[in-house]
Order: structure tokens, then C-alpha cells, then sequence
């Protein structure tokens, strides 16, 4: 088993950027160029806790990517199982599924090797961070906490997808979990705060970034001052 969680945790570290090709909308640029900056300066920033807190909250987005869909069989080898015929519907429809006692299984793996541990992580390095309330911290702290509200954001649709799908009814048939979507909110409130707390708002969005004063100060290089600038942009041009 310590074997198996081994390869499951070298699977992540060593598909991040398969599973944002594959779950960011290449539609959104905003979605893109964020993950994208995020997985660069996770790999570029000469701050230690900042490598290390964007590595974790990345790795905590793909294992919540995993534990979010049911595992298929890809290979040839089916083990004499038949396709999924029973519900045309689901996303999975055709396909060979895991049996239960091994998505069980991965399941396990998935929470006590991947999900658990970079949940800490990032509460223990982001809280660190936002302690020492240091200028040139802010954008690291930035995507950190965009991935963390997006993923609360994919988690929630996610649970909106199957209450409509398994068909719930009654006061609270919007999602499929009422209480871990309320759960998530909460926890996406809290971490507004912080950042609100951190940065005045989104006034670095707003600071003239042609000047280099500002750059200095904040200590950014030329792609992450660009960076800042195109999503001001794109935000303003989703709220027109």
C-alpha cells in the first residue's frame, strides 16, 4: 500500500499540467493564464515557502480533481467486465468502471496521501505568509487563493451537476451535498477576507503598474507586472 500511494503522489507531481490542459476551459483566458502563471512561478520563485505553498495548493487541486471523478478502466485488460449501459447521461457512459473495492481503494489513497497532507501544508505556509504581511508575498498569495476559490467553485458546480442528474427534490435539491457546499463558501468567505486584509482590496489591480517605482516596490519582473495588467483587463471586461 505505501508502494501504491508512493506512485499515486509521483502521478500528481508529475501530471499538474495534463490535468489543467485538461479541466481549464481554454475558452477562459483568465483561467488559463492564472493556472498557468501559477505552475511557472510555482517553479521559478526563489522564496521557499512560496515554492512550496504553490506546489501543495496545485497538488491539492488535482487530488480534488481525482477524488471528484470516478475512475475507468483505460487499458485493454477489462477484467471481463462490461461497459456502463445504464446511464446515458453520465459522463462515464461506455466506459469500463473501477470496480468498487478499488475505487474504494483510491479513494483512500487519494485523502490520506494527497488531500490531507497539502491541505495543511497550505493552511500552515498561507497563514505564515499572510502573518508576516510582506509586499513582494501578494502575489503568490494571489494564486494561491484564486486556485483554492476556483477549485471551491468546480466542487460546487460538481455537486449542482449530480443533485440535477440523480434527480433530488425538496428544499435543498440544488445541490447534491447541501452541507459541504455551505462548507465551501464558508471557507471561500473566510479566505476573501484574508486576502481583502492583505491587499486593501484589489488595489494592486488598480496601481499604476508603467511606473517603476510600483514594480520595485512590489518586486515583480516585467511578466508578472503584464500578467497583472491583462487580468485587470479580463476582469473588467467579464463585468461589462
Amino acid at each position: 500500500m505505501r508502494e501504491t500511494a508512493k506512485v499515486f503522489v509521483n502521478f500528481v507531481d508529475n501530471h499538474i499540467e495534463t490535468f489543467i490542459d485538461h479541466y481549464i476551459n481554454k475558452d477562459d483566458p483568465l483561467l488559463c493564464r492564472t493556472y498557468q502563471m501559477a505552475f511557472d512561478h510555482s517553479r521559478s520563485t526563489r522564496i521557499k515557502d512560496e515554492r512550496v505553498l504553490l506546489h501543495s495548493v496545485l497538488r491539492l487541486w488535482v487530488g480534488s480533481r481525482m477524488e471528484s471523478k470516478q475512475e475507468r478502466v483505460s487499458g485493454e485488460e477489462v477484467l471481463g467486465m462490461t461497459p456502463q449501459d445504464w446511464d446515458s447521461t453520465a459522463g462515464n457512459y461506455g466506459k469500463y468502471l473501477v470496480p468498487p473495492v478499488l475505487q474504494a481503494q483510491i479513494e483512500i489513497l487519494t485523502t490520506s496521501m494527497i488531500l490531507l497532507p497539502m491541505q495543511k501544508e497550505v493552511l500552515k505556509i498561507l497563514q505564515r505568509l499572510i502573518e508576516k504581511n510582506l509586499i513582494k508575498s501578494w502575489f503568490t498569495i494571489y494564486l494561491t487563493l484564486f486556485i483554492l476559490l476556483h477549485s471551491c467553485s468546480m466542487l460546487t458546480r460538481a455537486e449542482a451537476v449530480r443533485a440535477a442528474r440523480e434527480g433530488k427534490i425538496g428544499s435543498q435539491a440544488r445541490y447534491w451535498n447541501h452541507q459541504i457546499v455551505e462548507e465551501f463558501h464558508s471557507g471561500a468567505k473566510t479566505m476573501l477576507a484574508y486576502f481583502h486584509y492583505c491587499s486593501k482590496g484589489s488595489h494592486p489591480f488598480a496601481m499604476d503598474w508603467t511606473r517603476p517605482t510600483n514594480v520595485a516596490f512590489a518586486e515583480l519582473d516585467q511578466r508578472q507586472v503584464q500578467f497583472i495588467g491583462e487580468t485587470a483587463r479580463l476582469v473588467k471586461d467579464k463585468r461589462s
